[in-house]
This record gives structure tokens, sequence and C-alpha cells, in this order.
């Protein structure tokens, strides 16, 4: 017996990373339907499974894919409290279900073949497309909009309803395991919601650090906080019609700030001020908001991002031979899309240490290609491999050279949140 899950969790399928509950991979074995004999409706079949897990004896008939029939539940005493044994009672289905079959009915994965998996756990349920930014070149000072800190961190979309969280990224990857402390604070807010924000890991100053963030799952260094800075739905009232002013009011009445979930402040009018704090304190930049703008799914004119540090999300397709004494490899081969076309624009050899080029190494190397998968021609002929183009990684750097390329690329991290056939140049 292990402690209530909400009933969202019912579709994960992947691993859950160490130093979290239930750490390990995990797989949708089977589902179906459950009913108790004798009892017709779901306050009778309550009540009698309540009785039995009480009593150490639950009696089920399970309508599965897998397991069907009836099944009891029996407590294991002698093993502990919490150990119970499955038994299958004498019935038609006896020796016609699948009840050996190791397999995922989603996947068709074995628990063991899970751990291989790079593509990740992915909600199966209706998900919000967020309203995303244009990139201009400086900022600007207007009374009808509002300027706020660019965040450097993961967006994320938060669904609560009956008190279950559905917190997921832009591209649909779960995050309630990977980030457990959000799912709970969000949980104990005790609202039917739908909040949009950024999820970032601050460090000692208070500044957000994407690369604390890639480390935070394993280290648990840094302090996690959900910055929420939207909300489009509250009860069954769709509110993304709202002039984004209301919506921040409406906010602001309803979420208070906490140790783990935070509003992002934000100021009206004096874009240019608030910019040059930002390049000041080098933080990533800020984010302009047009006051009277509707919520409106994907790329908007309404909002937009000026950056006071270049950075650039890319998409890896090679790596070279290491140098000297260093190992795995010396530089990632790395491109973006323009329409279908895969365009190399340069490599990063910095911002690694042993182990971080040991491990993603090791991720590569799984999706070797025998050939490149750019479209255009590499120039480095130092090349040791070619890899499949679905590993997005973010980078800082110095400019963009008129050849096209990057200059100076500093690796920050991979980001799995983001679909590599989005990465585009930003200029």
């Amino acid at each position: 017996m292990v402690e209530d899950h909400p009933f969202s969790y019912r579709d994960f399928e992947g691993v859950i990373p160490e130093g979290n509950y239930g750490a390990g991979e995990v797989i949708v074995w089977d589902n179906g339907t459950y009913s108790v004999e004798g009892a017709t409706t779901k306050k009778e079949i309550d009540k009698k499974v309540l009785e039995g897990i009480k009593s150490g004896d639950v009696k089920l008939i399970l309508n599965g894919q897998k397991a069907k029939g009836r099944y009891a539940f029996v407590r294991f005493k002698r093993a502990g409290d919490n150990a119970w044994l499955l038994l299958k009672e004498k019935d038609d289905y006896v020796g016609s279900t699948l009840i050996d079959d190791p397999k995922s009915i989603k996947s068709g994965k074995t628990v063991e073949e899970i751990k291989d998996m790079d593509e990740p756990d992915v909600w199966n349920e209706s998900v919000v497309s967020p309203m995303l930014a244009h990139l201009i070149d400086k900022p600007f000072n207007n009374k009808d909009w509002l300027f706020e800190e660019k965040l450097d961190g993961y967006r994320a979309i938060a669904d609560i309803h009956n008190g279950s969280v559905r917190l997921y990224s832009r591209n649909n990857i779960t995050l309630n395991t990977r980030y457990p402390k959000i799912e709970e604070k969000l949980e104990s807010l005790g609202l039917n919601i739908i909040l949009d924000g950024e999820i970032v890991v601050e460090d000692e100053n208070g500044n957000p650090s994407f690369q604390a963030l890639q480390n935070y799952r394993k280290t648990g260094v840094g302090k996690l906080v959900y910055y929420v800075f939207d909300i489009l739905k509250l009860n069954d009232l769709d509110l993304t019609r709202l002039p984004l002013i209301e919506r921040k009011k409406t906010l602001k009445k309803l979420i208070h700030d906490n140790s783990v979930i935070k509003k992002t402040a934000y100021s009206i009018g004096n874009g240019i001020e608030v910019f040059n704090k930002a390049k000041k304190e080098a933080r990533e930049g800020i984010i302009a908001k047009n006051i009277n703008s509707e919520y409106v799914q994907d790329r908007n004119t309404n909002w937009k991002k000026i950056k006071a540090v270049q950075e650039q999300e890319v998409v890896i397709g090679g790596y070279t031979f290491p140098e000297g004494l260093r190992e795995g490899f010396g530089s990632l081969l790395v491109g973006v899309y323009e329409k279908d076309k895969f365009i190399y624009v340069g490599k990063t050899g910095s911002g690694f240490d042993s182990n971080s080029i040991m491990e993603l190494k090791a991720r590569l190397d799984k999706h070797i290609l025998k050939k490149s998968p750019f479209d255009n021609e590499v120039p480095d002929k130092n090349v040791a491999a070619w890899i499949s183009p679905k590993f997005v990684a973010q980078v800082k750097f110095a400019e963009w050279t008129e050849s096209g390329n990057l200059r100076q690329a500093i690796f920050l991290g991979l980001r799995d949140d983001k679909n590599p056939k989005e990465v585009h140049k930003e200029i």
C-alpha cells in the first residue's frame, strides 16, 4: 500500500528522478474499471472498499485490458502493515488473463525499457498552448504597457481542479514528479484554476539560474520557485478575454505569495528603467505586455521580449573529437530550423565539466546517425559523430557573425521543454 495519488497520475509513464517519492521507472501496466459484488452505486462501492481496507480483505471485480474477473487484496500481516497479497479467485477468467504480460498498454515497453526512453512523458489530456512574446531590439516607455523581468527557467501551465494538479511544460511534458514541492503548494491553494508561470531556481543572491535549474533535480541546491504571471480560468469562467490588467488584479486577490509560489512583480509605463535595472543585475531581460491585451495562445505582438543577455536555443546535430586531456567530446555542433531545413549555426565547447560531458555524450550516443542531419555544409573536419536532431540546448553567446554563426557560444543546459522543430534563429 502506498499513499493516495492524484487521479491525473493515471496516464503518467516515465522515470521519476532519484530523491523524489516513488523514484524509479513507471509504466501503465493496465487500466479499466472495478466494481464490488452486491454494490450498485459509487457510494456503496466506496463504502465496501473502505471497509475492506480497514479489515484487510478487499474483494473486487476488475474489468481491465489484462486483469479480468474476481480478485482479492489480502493484508499479509507477517510482512508488515503495508504488505498485501493480490489473489485471483476462481472464475471463468482463470487461465485467460494477461497477468504475466510485463508490457505497458500505453507504450508497449517494459519497466526495464522505460529506463532508456528519451521521449518525455506527456499528458494525454487537453492542454493550453501558452502565449508567447516577440523579440524586439530595445526597450520603450508606454503607459499602456507593463514590464516584468524575463525569467530564466521553464515555462509551466498549472491546471488545478478538485484538488488535483496538472503541471506541464510548453510542449506538454509532465512536470508533477519533477517538482513535487510546487505541486504540493498548488494543491494547497484549494482553487479550481489555470495559471501561467515560470519555474526557476534562484541562487543565494536571489538570481534565477538556468544552470541551477538544470542541476536541481540531482543536487537539490538552490531555491525552487514557481513565479505566476497570469490566470486563464477560475472555476468554469474563461478569463482569457479579460484585459491583462484585470487578470493581474484577479491574480492578486487569489494568490498569496509563499516560499514556493510567488507572483511576478511588474511596473507600468517605464520599460527603459526596468530594462536598465535588469541589465545592471545581469538578468536575462524583460517582457513587455499590453495591459489591454487578451490572452491568446501562441505568439502575439501584444507581448514583447527584450534581451539584456544574448541567449539562443539550438538543436544538437553532432559533436567533435576531444582535444588535449579532455574526454567525451570537444564541441557540440548545433543548428536551428529555417522553415523545414536544419541549418548549422556553429558550435559550443565551453560550459561543461567532466561529469556533464560524459553524461551528455551517453545520451547523445543513443542517437548516432551515419550522415549529417544538417541541410547545409558543416565546415569542421574534426566531426566525431552525427546526432539525430532531438536535443534542444540553450547557449549564451557574444554575437551573430556576418556568416550567420554564433560567436563564443557557451552551453547552459538541455531543454526538454522545447520542440526541436520550433527552434528558430531569434533576431
